[in-house]
Formats: C-alpha cells, structure tokens, sequence
C-alpha cells in the first residue's frame, strides 16, 4: 500500500509541475547538456574542508584529516567510478590556508589539484568550491557588515583559484559558495538583507571567474542559494546573475529532507513521509527548472540509524522524485553517519543503498526489499560503524586500520590527553532498564593502560557505562556487565581513550572479537 501512495504522489506532483525538464524540449545550452551528461554524484566531505581553528592562516596539509577521514587516494575515485558515480564535489576550505595578505598556500592548492587530478583521470565530472569560508564560523557572510572587505577577500580568493585552474577542461565546475549564512547564522532561510547580498556576491563571483579569462570563459559555473536552501521564500528571492557566457550557470540547493529524518541528532525518527520531499521539490522545480534555469542538489543524504530498508526506499523516492523534475544529485559523504564506503580500507559500505541510488538516477525502476539482518555479534566485523577521532590540534595523530575482524590503531602521537586519540564505534542503542555484557579481546605493541566507555554521541557525551583496559603485548579478554540506568539512547558510542600514554612512540592497540549483548 505504501509503495502504491508514494507512486501516486510522485506521478501527481510530476503532473502538476513538470510541463518539461531535461530531454527533446530543454534547451541545450552548455549547462542543460551537463545535466543531462551527469547521473548521480558524490562528495569528498569532512576532508579538505576540515579545520581545527576556525582563523585565517590557521592550517597545515594535515588538516585534510584533522576531522577522522584518511588521506585521499586515487583508488577511492576508482571505486566510486566503478559504482557508477560520475560527479565528485571537492568541498574545500582555503582562509585556514591564506596569509595575512589573501595568498593561499602554495603547498594547499598543490594538494588541492593533485585530488581534482585524480578524479578527472577517474572520468569524473568534479566541482570544487569554496565551503566553510562561508558558515557559522567562516568569514563571509550575507550581511552588510564588513562586506567590502569580504567582497574583496572573496575576489582574491577566486581570482586565486580561477587562475591556477585556468586551464582544465570543461569537465571541472567551481561552484560560489557552501551554505552562506548571514551575520545571526539564521537557517530559516533569505530575508530582505541576506538574499540581495547573497546575490550580490554570486554576481562577483561569475564576474571574477570569467576575467581571469583562459577555460574561464566558458566554465560551467554552480550558484548556490542563500544557505544553499530549498524553501520558498530562499529560492524565490534568489536571482540568477548575469553572465558573459551564454548558458553556462547551474543554480545550487542542500536538501536534508525530511530532516528529522536524515539528521542522525533525532535517531529515533527513522521513517519519512514523500510529503516533505514533495514540497522541497516543488519549490526548486517552480523557481529554477519552470524558467528554463538548471538546478543541482549539491548535497543530499540521509544519516545511518540502523534503517537500512528505510534509506533505501527514501534514496529511490527522493532520486526518483529529482530525476522527474530534471535536477541531479550529489551525496554528502562525510566518512561517518552518511557515509558509502570505508575510505581506508576501500571497500563498500552500503552497497544496497548505493545500487538503489544509482540504478534509479540511470532510469531503472529499482524493487527495495526488507532483509533479514546480518549476524553482527562481532562488532569488530563490522567497519561501517567505526571512527576514528584525532584531536591534532592538540598534538595527536593517529591511523586506524580494519583486518579479519581486527580493529588496529597506530598511534604516532599521543596528544595531551586520553581522548585527544578515541576509537569509536557508533550506533549502539541501549535500552532504559536493560542489562547487558560487553567483551572484547585486547592487545598493544607495549604495556598501556586506558579507559573505555559507553556514552552520548551527541550533547554532553555523558556516559552510561566503562572500564579500563591494562594492555600488554599479550591479548587480555575485557568483560563486563551493566545496567542502562538512563533513558533508552539509540546512539550511543563505546569510545576507547587510547591517547596520551607515556612512553615510546609510535604504538598501537589491537581490538577485536566486540560482542555487545542484552541479557
């Protein structure tokens, strides 16, 4: 019955806004032909646009994997090619990269062009941006204070990135800005204020591109709204700029919706209603697509709690949904709760939801089944749901590494505190009043001793049970048992202190054999 309304509601809301998108009648200007040329895309989240300290010139190259990720390599864009994603979108964060006088490291756009490199050579579209620039803690914002100032950081910026891209082919797209917020970082969407600056900067940024001249001319250049939102009042005061080159914009939106939905700080709204993506929808396809205007959904994705059938089905409606109205989609991967693949160690991580996905952006109509749950009693097994956070801002540094169920963590630097080096696997749900045992097996290159907990992920990371682990180079079996004294919590994190241990460096912590079980 379900799938019967759903098919109903997509069928009525293509009836009744979609008189053309993309095909015979669409004009076939540079930016249509992209859209036609492009089937799903994905992003290189949490990784070049991640920083510890939000200041100009704050950032070395180790930032690419300050927030958790690894480093990129080619064969991560051999992989996602291979799945059938297409696009990449390189989100990127340059003012922790630039001196005192607007220059971007030389050693950070080197990096940042060996990856659009990779990917090109992959047979990828790829755009690169500007991300946390713009933000609750960037630089930019849409608002009369210090705008020009910003307006002319933001000119150097671009001319900067504009001219050492120069000459890439038309395969590469840049796009103006992430999720531009105003000076109140409001996120309910373009006011009097917000959306004519929003406008206003956008404008700068196609004038700045096309005069650095070269491929320029001609790139295919991405416009994000105002908060790159999708609501009426967002879209509707957003204004395509004008443009020496003929066709050449596509307009840009983020839609988490339904939010509660997608957003893993809600884990108990695990279902969604085609009502919330209709509405979104409906207010891009009326503002940009109706006026002949291309529209990408930049990021989109929906957080892992435990939903599987229900992120499958929700990627077919919501790709479904887009595809109809003639707007293509990128995934926001940021190597954690909305993540695909494992990127160290290169495998798929939700290869379901990656084919419902790509199957419907090709045409196909793509049958989601519910499946029996896999025999998950060893966690260690499971890699989707491992992390690794490194503070190196204060001092850390550390690789994780998944091997037979083995969970290895070398630690190079232990920072200055325990949990400046936490392991995480995440996603446990432990329920109000349960009892459960927990136990592990344990070794390390040398004597260490640390802590490990069960917790919030979220909030004030309270904790609900722990122990400490005295590790040698000999494995050590950890049991226990506890009482969830506190409200059932569906994401809860057993973390692993492992940093800040005196002694020689490097050394490394091996845990496998994970067994979580309610009683």
């Amino acid at each position: 019955m379900k799938k019967l309304v759903s098919a109903l509601l997509a069928l009525l809301l293509a009836l009744s806004v979609l008189p053309c998108a993309i095909g015979e009648d669409a004009p076939l200007t540079p930016a249509w032909q992209r859209m036609n040329d492009i089937t799903i895309g994905w992003n290189l989240g949490n990784t070049f646009d991640a920083f510890d300290k939000n200041e100009f010139g704050s950032a070395g190259l180790s930032s690419e994997t300050i927030w958790g990720n690894p480093y990129t390599k080619k064969p991560l864009f051999e992989l996602l090619r291979s799945l059938g994603f297409d696009t990449v979108r390189i989100p990127v964060t340059w003012y922790t990269h630039m001196d005192e006088n607007y220059t971007v490291d030389p050693a950070w756009m080197a990096r940042v062009h060996e990856v659009v490199d990779m990917a090109l050579e992959c047979d990828m579209y790829v755009i690169l941006n500007i991300h946390h620039d713009t933000g609750e803690k960037g630089w930019l914002h849409a608002s009369k204070t210090g705008l020009e100032e910003n307006k002319r950081i933001f000119t150097l910026l671009w001319q900067q990135i504009a001219e050492s891209f120069r000459d890439y082919d038309d395969r590469l797209m840049f796009e103006n800005f992430n999720e531009i917020l105003d000076e109140f970082n409001s996120w309910s969407g373009a006011n009097a204020v917000s959306g004519p600056i929003t406008n206003e900067l956008s404008q700068l940024f196609v004038d700045t591109v096309r005069a650095t001249g070269g491929n320029n001319d001609e790139r295919i250049l991405v416009i994000n709204t105002y908060c790159a939102g999708g609501s009426s009042n967002t879209v509707n005061a957003f204004v395509l700029p004008a443009d020496s080159a003929e066709g050449c914009l596509i307009a840009g939106v983020h839609m988490y919706v339904p939010y509660h939905f997608t957003a893993g700080e809600y884990p108990r709204t695990t279902g969604w209603k085609p009502n919330d993506i209709d509405t979104y929808f409906k207010n891009v396809y009326n503002a940009f697509i109706s006026k002949g205007i291309p529209c990408l959904a930049g990021e989109f994705g929906a957080e892992d709690k435990q939903n599987d059938y229900e992120r499958e089905t929700w990627a077919k409606y919501y790709v479904k949904t887009a595809l109809d109205l003639g707007i293509k989609c990128l995934w926001w991967d940021n190597g954690s709760g909305f993540r695909l693949v494992n990127r160290r160690s290169g495998t798929v991580a939700f290869p379901y939801l990656i084919d419902v996905m790509v199957r419907t952006a090709q045409g196909e109509d793509v049958e989601v089944t519910l499946r029996d749950g896999a025999d998950d009693a060893n966690l260690c097994s499971d890699d989707t749901k491992w992390n690794l956070w490194v503070d190196k801002s204060q001092g850390g540094l550390a690789d994780i590494d998944y091997d037979s169920g083995v969970v290895s963590i070398t630690v190079q630097k232990p920072g200055a505190s325990p949990w400046h080096v936490q392991p995480t696997y995440s996603y446990i749900t432990l329920e109000k009043g349960a009892d459960y045992s927990v136990e592990f097996d344990v070794s390390a290159s040398r004597a260490l001793t640390f802590d490990y907990y069960f917790q919030q992920s979220y909030g004030s990371y309270s904790a609900y049970a722990g122990g400490s682990v005295d590790a040698d180079t000999q494995t050590v079996h950890v049991t226990q048992t506890f009482t969830m004294d506190s409200n059932t919590d569906e994401r809860v994190a057993l973390v692993f202190n492992i940093g800040a241990q005196e002694g020689d460096t490097p050394y490394t912590v091996n845990i496998s054999g994970l067994r979580l079980v309610k009683n």
